[in-house]
Order: C-alpha cells, then sequence, then structure tokens
C-alpha cells in the first residue's frame, strides 16, 4: 500500500471522526474499517439510502460492481491491500476491535510502497 494512503488510512481510524458499525462497509450506524479505507479513496463512490429504506450503503467500484460488505479482490489489490488481510481486518471489525487497534495493527502489519 502506498505510505500516504496507509497514513491517511491509519488517522482517520483513529481521528474519532467515524463511528464504527460491523458488517458492512457503511450503514446508518456508522462504518467498517474498510468503508473508511474506500471513503478515503474517493468519498464520492456512496449511495444513498433509497426509498425502500435501505439502511446500508453500497460503493461503486466500477464496472458494475456495487458491494455493500467487502471490497472486490482487484480493488484491494489495486490498492495494496492483500485479500486475506482485508479479510482479517474485516474480522476484526465485525468482532468489535476498536478502530484504534484495528489501525495500529494496520500500522504493523499492511506492508507499504511508492
Amino acid at each position: 500500500m502506498k505510505k500516504e494512503l496507509k497514513e491517511r488510512w491509519i488517522t482517520a481510524l483513529r481521528s474519532g471522526n467515524y463511528k464504527q458499525s460491523q458488517g458492512c462497509l457503511q450503514d446508518q450506524y456508522g462504518w467498517c474499517c474498510l468503508g473508511v479505507l474506500c471513503n478515503i479513496v474517493d468519498g464520492t463512490k456512496w449511495s444513498e439510502p433509497d426509498e425502500d429504506g435501505r439502511e446500508e450503503h453500497e460503493y461503486d467500484f466500477g464496472n458494475e460492481i456495487v458491494l455493500k460488505d467487502m471490497p472486490p479482490p482487484y480493488w484491494l489489490e489495486d490498492h495494496g491491500l492483500p485479500l486475506g488481510l482485508a479479510k482479517e481486518l474485516a474480522g476484526m471489525n465485525d468482532d468489535g476491535v476498536k478502530f484504534v487497534e484495528i489501525a495500529e495493527y494496520i500500522k504493523e502489519n499492511v506492508n507499504e510502497n511508492d
């Protein structure tokens, strides 16, 4: 992962500006740590809840792939995050590990490149 993106992600998770939620990238209650990453990469790609009351926001990853629970492998790879590590982070998030602890884990375990 590019150092600048990693640093921005860690800073966002530590900032207190994102409430934490589980089970999806973003919903009316808050965010998954991976949803925070998506928002940092491009915060304009989120859907709004529709008239049927959908509570989970979807993120448009391009190529007609719109997801609400996990970024697709190609997107993760393009941003320097291996799928296995992304799944581990999502699991930590869904198990209730706080963002500040996840940020520390990212700092120690996500490789940097230029």
